[in-house]
C-alpha cells in the first residue's frame, strides 16, 4: 500500500501521469529553448504541480539536483541547477522576495548554457502590487530567465501579466484517463479492483486525490465512500438542525470547512451546494435570498485570497435564511 502512494505521488515521465496528454503539449513546447513564458492553471488538486515537476525532470533531471534552500524567515524554496521552484501562498507576500526574484533574472546559467527557469506556484497569493513588479522585472528578463506560473485562479492574475504569458488549462479529467492510470498503477503494485468497481469510485470525484483516498479506502474496507460534496453538505445540515446554541453551531461549521478544504475545489462545493439547497422544500422568499447570498459570495470570494473566510461566511448566512421564519 506504501508503494502505492508512492508511484500515486512520484513519477518517473510525464506519460505515466493522468495529465499526459497536455504534459506532452507541454514538453514538445519546452523543448523548443525559445518557448515564451507559460501559465498552467486548473482548479485545485488537478495535478498541476506534480505534472510541471515530472517534465522539468523529464528534460533537465532535476530530481537528481534538488535541494531546499532557505529563503528567510524559515521559508524554504527547492532550487537545482537549473531551477527554482516558489510556493507563493508560503511565500505570502514577504517584502524580500521581489529582490530575491530580481537578483535571480539578472543571472546567468553559464554552467549549463541554459536559462534559468523560476516556477511561481499557487500564484494566486501574489498582490496585484507585487504582480506588478514582477511584469516589470520579467519584461528584462528574456535572454536570462523563462518564468512558469502555476494557478487555480487565474482571474487573480493581472491582465497585463497574464497577457504575456502562454497559457496552458488543466481540462477535466476525463473518466478513461483516469482508469487507465489507476489502472496501471494498482497492476504496478499487484493489486486488483474489479474493473466496474474502480470506474464507481472514479466517478464518484473529479479530484484524483481524492480517488485515492477512496481507492485505498476500499482496499482496506471493501466499501465505496459516498462523494465528498454530499459527505459535507449532510454535515452541514446536520450541524444547522441539531440542538446546539448557534455558538456551537458556527464552531462546527468552520471545523467541517477547515478539515474539507484541502480535498475540495470550491467553486464545485459552491455550485452543489447552491444546487441541493434550491431543490429543498421551503419558500421562494428563502430561495430568493439564497440567491442573493451566493451571487455576492461568489462576487467577494473571486476577488480574495481567503476564500475559506467567506465560505465561513456563507454557511453562517445560510443558516440564518434557513432557520428564520418567513
Amino acid at each position: 500500500m506504501n508503494n502505492l502512494f508512492k508511484d500515486y505521488k512520484h513519477n518517473n515521465s510525464f506519460l505515466d501521469l493522468v495529465n499526459y496528454k497536455l504534459g506532452y503539449i507541454i514538453y514538445n513546447f519546452m523543448c523548443n529553448k525559445n518557448h515564451p513564458n507559460f501559465i498552467i492553471n486548473g482548479v485545485h488538486n488537478s495535478g498541476k504541480t506534480l505534472l510541471m515537476k515530472t517534465i522539468m525532470n523529464d528534460l533537465f533531471n532535476v530530481k537528481n539536483y534538488t535541494n531546499k534552500q532557505l529563503f528567510c524567515d524559515n521559508i524554504y524554496y527547492d532550487k537545482s541547477h537549473i531551477h527554482y521552484h516558489f510556493d507563493l501562498r508560503i511565500i505570502n507576500n514577504n517584502i524580500n522576495f521581489i529582490p530575491f526574484i530580481k537578483d535571480i533574472v539578472k543571472s546567468c546559467n553559464y554552467f549549463f548554457n541554459n536559462y534559468n527557469y523560476i516556477i511561481l506556484d499557487n500564484f494566486e497569493y501574489l498582490s496585484d502590487i507585487n504582480q506588478n513588479k514582477l511584469r516589470v522585472i520579467f519584461e528584462k528578463s528574456v535572454h536570462t530567465t523563462k518564468i512558469i506560473i502555476i494557478t487555480s485562479k487565474i482571474n487573480n492574475i493581472i491582465e497585463p501579466l497574464k497577457s504575456r504569458f502562454s497559457n496552458f488549462r488543466i481540462p477535466k479529467h476525463y473518466l478513461f484517463d483516469k482508469y487507465i492510470y489507476f489502472k496501471k498503477i494498482l497492476l504496478k503494485n499487484n493489486l486488483i479492483i474489479n474493473e466496474c468497481i474502480l470506474i464507481d469510485i472514479l466517478k464518484k470525484h473529479d479530484d484524483i486525490n481524492y480517488n485515492i483516498i477512496n481507492i485505498f479506502s476500499y482496499l482496506k474496507t471493501g466499501i465505496i465512500n459516498n462523494d465528498i460534496y454530499d459527505e459535507i453538505i449532510i454535515k452541514y445540515m446536520n450541524i444547522i438542525n441539531s440542538k446546539h446554541g448557534i455558538q456551537k453551531k458556527i464552531i462546527d461549521m468552520k471545523q467541517l470547512i477547515y478539515l474539507s478544504r484541502s480535498i475540495i475545489d470550491i467553486n464545485t462545493f459552491y455550485r452543489r451546494f447552491f444546487k441541493y439547497l434550491l431543490d429543498l422544500n421551503i419558500s421562494n422568499d428563502k430561495k430568493y435570498n439564497l440567491i442573493t447570498a451566493f451571487k455576492d459570495n461568489d462576487i467577494l470570494v473571486n476577488k480574495s485570497f481567503k476564500d475559506l473566510l467567506y465560505l465561513e461566511g456563507l454557511l453562517i448566512e445560510v443558516y440564518q435564511i434557513l432557520t428564520t421564519s418567513s
